[in-house]
């Protein structure tokens, strides 16, 4: 896939996945980052492309050709993909009410992360998070027994219309509301099963066990907490339900996941920099590609997916680690860059830095660029590892000595005199464990590209369980170039 000094990254390692990291300006975005695009489009990989802005989307585009993949390229805002449906049909079966659960829970996370609230919350964040998933869970089996689908602006009207005291849930007013539909519908579909002589059970257990929640238990709650419940819940919905989001995953589905399986390349063009809803509906649609392609069957013909985020800190997720434990048996390759360590860690919360150790720890290349970040370069040097070295210390001594005498009073006229010099020398060693790269050496000696160094780009590449001919170790110095290839330049090489 990628040939790096005199060895190579195989198939294989591109499913074990790729951390790159790189100051601003190290050239992580424009040489290995864009290598990884690059081998994954010309071994015809099908995948997701997140986007951070505007002006990262010629990147891919550039890619694809370079790579003859240019018709592969799919626009996010020029397909519609129904969020909750596609839940409710492709993942989960029977099982759709759990998944759909899991999907909001998701969804309300990273609404959480893009606020500025971390990915944790509080315990009585969590307090409300929990009733408001609960509430979901309640709410799901009625609407899709109703109306026979599930859709975001449904659920959102359906929420912010239950009783919230047990009065309402008798009184007038509250019959011409959503809710109240709802309900009135199921009973309408129960007796007209019941006056066929064809009881349906099924839809009886949906009105005893979720329409009850609702009638009875929920209206009795106090209204106080109650109401933040529902915000809770409702404010993860809101961005989806106007505009371009709403007619991208509220409405029908022209687009799957299983798509890439068949070599698309979906460009997620909703910027970050464009609002929460950008955030929310890219972090949303990397969680369910990777939840579908995980639950496909895969065999030694099954193309390979990849998923690619710069600026990853933005799209990361608890629920990446399964991802990434997974992805080598799923055929999935995924590339994460970012500036440094602590970027993560904020962005997932003051909390949560287990769970980004958790994730990290099953990334099997990373790639180090240039960086001033003390927390990451020490990383870098302790994954690179210690060896032995050795501190000499010589010693060196010279003396001389001389002496002269004589007699004037002697007749004779004698003299005499002697003198000497003698040299000493010695020698120790003594051995010491230390950082094989110091962790300075990836603030000070690592090229960043541009044409003072001739667009080379430098990184020390850490492979797990990988010897390089250069080393005879686990990692090895890499060199990436920053000049573009020419259209044509890397062939389509089978597509598997």
């Amino acid at each position: 896939m990628l040939r790096v000094g005199r060895g190579y990254l195989t198939l294989r390692h591109f499913y074990e996945s790729f951390a790159i990291f790189g100051a601003p300006g190290a050239g992580k975005t424009s040489s290995s980052f864009f290598s990884f695009l690059l081998a994954c489009c010309a071994a015809g990989m099908g995948g997701i492309y997140c986007v951070y802005k505007k002006d990262a989307i010629p990147i891919i585009e550039k890619v694809a050709a370079a790579t003859g993949r240019t018709g592969d390229l799919v626009y996010l805002s020029r397909v519609r993909i129904n969020l909750l449906n596609f839940v409710m049909e492709h993942l989960g079966g029977e099982a759709f009410g759990q998944n759909l659960v899991a999907f909001m829970e998701h969804m309300m996370d990273a609404a959480r992360k893009v606020s500025g609230m971390g990915g944790g919350s509080d315990s009585s964040n969590r307090y409300f998070t929990d009733n408001a998933l609960k509430m979901a869970s309640h709410a799901f089996p009625l609407l899709k027994a109703a109306w026979g689908t599930i859709q975001l602006s449904d659920l959102y009207e359906f929420i912010t219309s239950v009783p919230m005291t047990a009065a309402e849930a008798v009184s007038e007013e509250w019959k011409s509301t959503f809710c109240y539909q709802t309900h009135a519908r199921l009973a309408v579909l129960a007796k007209q099963a019941a006056a066929k002589g064809n009881p349906d059970a099924r839809l009886e257990r949906v009105i005893a066990e979720h329409g009850d929640f609702f009638l009875n238990e929920t209206a009795k709650l106090d209204p106080r907490p109650k109401t933040s419940t529902i915000s809770t819940l409702t404010n993860s919905i809101y961005p989806f339900l106007a505009g371009q989001l709403k007619d991208t995953f509220c409405t029908d589905t022209t687009f799957l996941p299983s798509a890439c399986r068949e070599g698309k390349i979906l460009v997620l063009d909703y910027p970050i920099d464009t609002g929460l809803g950008g955030i929310v509906a890219q972090v949303l649609l990397k969680y369910l590609c990777g939840l579908a392609w995980q639950s496909e069957q895969v065999d030694s013909t099954t193309r390979g997916c990849f998923i690619a985020a710069d600026e990853a800190q933005f799209y990361l997720a608890a629920s990446d680690a399964d991802l990434l434990s997974t992805s080598r048996s799923a055929k999935i390759s995924v590339c994460y860059a970012t500036q440094d360590l602590p970027t993560y860690y904020a962005k997932l919360g003051a909390n949560s830095r287990d769970v980004a150790e958790s994730i990290l720890s099953k990334f099997g290349t990373r790639i180090y660029h240039a960086n001033l970040s003390r927390e990451t370069n020490i990383a870098a040097a302790e994954q690179v590892g210690k060896i032995e070295k050795f501190h000499v210390t010589e010693t060196r001594s010279r003396g001389a000595t001389s002496g002269a005498g004589g007699n004037l009073h002697d007749k004779s006229g004698g003299f005499h005199g002697n003198h000497g010099a003698n040299t000493s020398a010695g020698q120790s060693t003594s051995g010491y464990m230390d950082y094989e790269i110091p962790p300075d050496y990836f603030a000070t000696s690592l090229r960043t590209g541009g044409k003072a160094n001739r667009y080379k780009v430098d990184a020390i590449l850490v492979r797990n369980a990988r010897n390089w001919t250069e080393t005879g170790r686990h990692w090895v110095k890499a060199e990436f170039s920053q000049q573009r290839p020419r259209r044509g330049l890397w062939r389509l090489r089978g597509g598997r």
